[in-house]
């Protein structure tokens, strides 16, 4: 039998409203890793933040994590990192970038491996701290207190200075960072910073070339404007039904069903024959 590399994101794809993982989709992951397929979380979330689902799924296998940033493999017990691969920024041109755009900044946060820094953890969204006995929180100036390698950033712009802040951006000096921006909120604009290595496709084909694992026997799953990049990247890009418009007119095929309806593996089942 081929062997499969199935890369899929969390939340609205994998995860149902409920934030589970539904049971049928449990036992046939389980199945598939039995038959030798690999079957990648694939997130945005950082480790701390996504290890009880690859916990709930009772596999063993390695995650990618924020946004293609780090690969991560646990020990059993999922209790501690073992092993990583990073895709990091630059220490020094993510400090200068930091200078050069605080200003224009309502809050700003920093991602490394096992540290989490933060201006100002009362402007901070909540969704962006996962809190850990495995990460370490800062509330400090990153741009003079960042000592660890960081592997992305979410920057809260205000929006006044939404165009300054993309002028920045576009400087020579930091033309290996990508971002993604987020729409808006209370009129501030969430920008997400990372190295152009650094994506979702990249990491899941790291991880395809590592278990040999052909390209045409690549499958992805996600809903977001961070998930094209696997979505691309793999033989089966596929958009779940319940994405935006835009995502799905990219993708090579929609599921079809949605998140809380078994949508990965329904589709899983019509490429991987028994």
């Amino acid at each position: 039998m081929e062997k499969y590399l199935i890369s899929v994101d969390l939340d609205d794809t994998l995860l149902t409203d409920e934030k589970i993982i539904t049971k049928e989709t449990i036992d046939y992951v389980q199945k598939l890793e039995k038959e030798g397929h690999h079957f990648i979380i694939n997130t945005g979330r950082p480790h701390q933040g996504a290890i009880q689902f690859l916990k709930m799924l009772g596999i063993h296998e390695p995650m990618i994590v924020n946004n293609g940033g780090a690969i991560v493999y646990f020990d059993n017990n999922y209790e501690k990192v073992v092993n990583y691969h990073l895709f990091p920024i630059g220490i020094k041109t993510f400090i200068a970038f930091h200078k050069r755009v605080k200003p224009y900044l309502h809050c700003g946060t920093t991602t490394s491996l096992f540290d989490f820094y933060s201006y100002d953890f009362n402007k901070t969204p909540f969704w962006v701290i996962h809190k850990s006995n495995d990460v370490k929180l800062h509330e400090c100036d990153i741009s003079t207190h960042l000592n660890t390698i960081p592997i992305s950033g979410e920057f809260d712009v205000k929006k006044e200075f939404e165009n300054e802040f993309e002028k920045v951006l576009k400087q020579k000096r930091f033309q290996n960072l990508q971002v993604t921006r987020w729409g808006s909120y209370d009129d501030i604009v969430p920008y997400d910073i990372s190295s152009k290595r650094a994506s979702k496709g990249n990491a899941m084909l790291y991880l395809a070339k590592k278990y040999h694992v052909k390209k045409e026997n690549t499958i992805s799953f996600g809903d977001q404007l961070n998930d094209l990049s696997m979505i691309n990247a793999a033989r089966y890009g596929v958009a779940m039904i319940n994405s935006r418009d835009v995502i799905k007119e990219k993708a090579k095929y929609i599921s079809e069903f949605d998140f809380n309806n078994n949508g990965v593996i329904e589709f899983i089942k019509k490429i991987i024959k028994e």
